[in-house]
């Protein structure tokens, strides 16, 4: 099927492209996440650890451990 197009049609159109493109330069210009997931992982492993340990003393100290 061969599509043809008028010069009224592009013209139509072409409002619809201006929007589509300016959408992706706001697309481009969004801020990325600034950690890898590794990096997000390995800190979130550190921070978990800390805060098991602390609890693990505070419930371990009254008994005598």
């Amino acid at each position: 099927m061969v599509s043809t197009y008028t010069l009224e049609t592009l013209k139509e159109q072409s409002s619809l492209l201006s929007a589509a493109e300016a959408l992706e330069k706001r697309a481009e210009t969004i801020q990325t996440w600034p950690f890898d997931d590794r990096t997000f992982r390995l800190i979130a492993a550190i921070a978990t650890s800390v805060v098991i340990a602390v609890i693990s003393r505070l419930i371990l100290k009254p008994l005598g451990f």
